[in-house]
């Protein structure tokens, strides 16, 4: 973990060296969010690469959450099997932590706040460094669709011949929606060029246009649609080591604003 004490002094194999969530940081936030679900399905939704994946533990975790008799669905430790052989895994955690503003649990890990809001929170509320920037988006629609809308949303689907109305997520909506190809996030594995990266949100763009209070959300989505973000997903599939770079950049910008935040880290 990168901690506040840290040495200017420090190199980048020093940062590399501190930055240790594992298996075991896994466990504690899956502890930390047992009584949040909704917590739990915005990181899945944010995290898992596989919509068809996503949906089904969602739907199956949704079922069982309130059951105490149940064995917990290890959503976060599943996660980590898959992603934790891509040099980038750690940072695709944090920044989905700080896009859900689960601040507690990223201070728990000894990360400092604004430090973490600077280096993975831009001024463009909807760009992304780690995370797909569409879900980062739809994440966002999420956060801003309320029961009214998400009705008409409900019903507006049905014109195309899906039925979401068992769905009481936004997030599941989308993976349902992502897993039918109405949303399209599609990743080649066989082309990792920026020819493997498509978006087409065409669809929910006309859906979301027509509901109150998502025009940011909107104009976000037909930009990338016209102009895709590829930055995210080629560095989760290149090879090349850049978490130790990008920790290194991260201690650079402790050191710059560090003096002016220590008595505002929460």
């Amino acid at each position: 973990m990168l901690h506040l004490d840290a040495s200017s002094s420090s190199n980048s194999k020093a940062i590399s060296d501190t930055c240790n969530i594992d298996l075991n940081s896994i466990i504690k936030i899956e502890t930390q969010l047992q009584d949040n679900p909704y917590d739990m399905i915005s990181l899945v939704f944010l995290l898992y690469d596989v919509p068809d994946t996503a949906l089904q533990r969602l739907i199956v975790y949704q079922r069982v959450m309130s059951d105490v008799s149940e064995t917990n669905i290890n959503l976060l430790q599943e996660w980590y099997c898959h992603a934790s052989s891509r040099p980038n895994w750690q940072h695709e955690l944090l920044e989905a932590l700080m896009i859900c503003q689960l601040n507690s649990i990223v201070k728990s890990l000894g990360f400092h706040i604004p430090t973490m809001r600077v280096f993975y929170l831009s001024s463009d509320p909807f760009g992304s460094k780690y995370i797909n920037p569409v879900k980062k988006i739809l994440y966002h629609a999420c956060e801003n669709i309320d029961s009214t809308n998400l009705k008409k949303l409900k019903k507006s689907l049905l014109s195309y011949d899906i039925n979401v109305m068992e769905h009481t997520t936004c997030e599941i909506i989308f993976l349902e929606l992502m897993s039918k190809k109405f949303i399209t996030i599609n990743i080649s594995q066989e082309n990792k060029t920026d020819e493997g990266i498509m978006y087409n949100v065409e669809n929910i763009v006309n859906i979301l246009d027509k509901l109150n209070g998502l025009k940011k959300i909107v104009n976000s989505l037909r930009y990338l649609q016209s102009k895709p973000n590829h930055d995210t997903i080629k560095l989760k599939q290149d090879n090349t080591n850049y978490g130790v770079d990008d920790f290194n950049d991260l201690f650079d910008l402790i050191n710059q604003i560090m003096p002016n935040t220590l008595e505002n880290d929460d």
